[in-house]
């Protein structure tokens, strides 16, 4: 009679506890005095709680691992994903949020001054601002674009440049095929004449 309250108020303990490994001891000890029936549930709650804990386990190593190549936003809110389908704590989250939290604003300032660079119609700046933006995942979209407008506004500049060697040298076929080939890259009509 003792021993077996004794292994009711243990099994209790770890049950409380929610450690599988200390059930699993207190099922090992209680299995002496209990009835196997009345272990049966208490093995089930372990066998619960010990793939949860293996799948908490996993997520503290996606992570980790996350957290090391901490430029990779994608696979930071993956591991964060899995954590949270894993029930992992919330303050063992947090390191990778606030990490993931940085690289979204690293991200955003390289976007906004990717926009900003092209209203600028600066090739220099545009150059710059896309090599920030790849280093920092703008998507390829933002990038393509912005790219298309740097390749354009070096036409332009090529254009004007041919344009003024063509006027220096007085050459009129030289002129001529220098205002088709601005027009063709849409130099503007006053810049032409």
């Amino acid at each position: 009679e003792r021993s077996m309250r004794k292994a009711r108020v243990d099994l209790q303990e770890a049950l409380t506890s929610q450690s599988a490994q200390q059930l699993h001891q207190a099922v090992r000890s209680a299995s002496d005095t209990l009835r196997p029936e009345d272990l049966q549930a208490v093995r089930r709650t372990a066998e619960v709680w010990e793939v949860k804990e293996q799948k908490r386990e996993a997520a503290r190593k996606e992570l980790d691992q996350a957290m090391r190549r901490s430029q990779s936003g994608h696979a930071l809110e993956r591991a964060l994903q899995v954590a949270a389908d894993a029930g992992l704590p919330v303050d063992e989250q947090e390191p990778a949020r606030r990490a993931l939290a940085m690289i979204a604003a690293r991200s955003e300032s390289a976007r906004s001054e990717l926009r900003a660079s092209v209203r600028a119609n600066s090739p220099r700046r545009i150059r710059e601002a896309l090599q920030q933006a790849a280093k920092h995942g703008v998507n390829k979209e933002e990038i393509a674009a912005a790219t298309e407008t740097l390749q354009q506004l070096e036409k332009v500049a090529a254009a004007r440049a041919c344009l003024a060697q063509a006027a220096r040298g007085r050459d009129i076929a030289a002129m001529h095929e220098a205002i088709n080939g601005a027009a063709a890259v849409g130099l503007p009509l006053h810049e032409l004449q």
